[in-house]
């Protein structure tokens, strides 16, 4: 499942980090802005994206998805989501440039690619979380995500959405 068109919400555009996307980010951030016509935030540092030399595609097939406020014409943020082995689901991760928090930005760009992701049969998504980070446990839950108490990992717990029938 490829996430390879752009999603709208209320308030965001989710850019899909493409082929195109990547080569721009490597040529610095003037040629990033221009290709996804947004300013980059200087909040967000897209690390996560970019970064250390990190594959954001797997099989040519988009994993990431640029969070741009519309309004401000601003990335903000990104939306990460990777298939889990036996292609029945997706690990999902997301981040908001600390400016935009406490916004519901994340839950807003989250909220879309998940409902893409279930519109097109995944049968769980799962999200890890820092048993300290209260924001994001919370954005969790309003997610409908619940807690696998079975698969802790050292201060990080597994959460897990099922699709409703």
């Amino acid at each position: 499942m490829s996430l390879s068109h752009v999603l709208y919400t209320k308030r965001l555009r989710l850019e899909p980090v493409t082929s195109e996307v990547i080569i721009a980010a490597n040529r610095g951030r003037a040629a990033l802005e221009a290709s996804i016509d947004a300013q980059v935030d200087d909040g967000w540092r897209g690390e996560h994206v970019f970064g250390a030399g990190r594959s954001t595609t797997v099989d040519s097939k988009p994993r990431h998805m640029l969070v741009i406020h519309e309004a401000a014409r601003s990335l903000i943020g990104e939306v990460r989501f990777e298939p889990l082995r036996g292609g029945e689901g997706y690990e999902i991760g997301y981040a908001i440039a600390s400016s935009w928090r406490r916004q519901g930005f994340a839950t807003e760009a989250a909220a879309a690619v998940i409902k893409r992701l279930e519109d097109h049969g995944a049968m769980q998504i799962i999200a890890g979380c820092a048993m300290t980070n209260k924001a994001s446990i919370r954005t969790l839950r309003r997610l409908g995500f619940e807690l696998d108490g079975s698969s802790a990992r050292g201060n990080a717990f597994w959460w897990v959405r099922r699709p409703s029938n």
